[in-house]
């Protein structure tokens, strides 16, 4: 018997579905454990001149804000990013 055949029969590959839930699921706790780092802006601070700013490839975006900004112009990837910092928080800790 094969070394290739015994490890198949141990540990059996998951399905196609469960593996990139898997992949997804650890992307997004990586993001969301290195925000402070990634996040290109704070996510509170406001800059009034830069608000309501579409996506970035739109006319009028601002190649630094990928996502656009809001009312507040508050960068919205940074927000997004550590909304989900404490998402997966709560939900880890709950």
């Amino acid at each position: 018997m094969s070394a290739t055949s015994a490890l198949r029969r141990v540990s059996p590959r998951l399905p196609w579905p469960i593996a990139l839930a898997l992949t997804m699921a650890a992307l997004l706790l990586i993001a969301a454990l290195a925000a402070p780092w990634i996040a290109p802006f704070d996510p509170d601070r406001t800059q009034l001149l830069r608000r309501l700013r579409p996506p970035a490839g739109f006319e009028g975006a601002h190649p630094a804000h990928w996502f656009g900004t809001d009312q507040l112009g508050r960068d919205l990837v940074s927000r997004a990013l550590h909304g989900l910092r404490t998402s997966l928080g709560i939900a880890l800790i709950g």
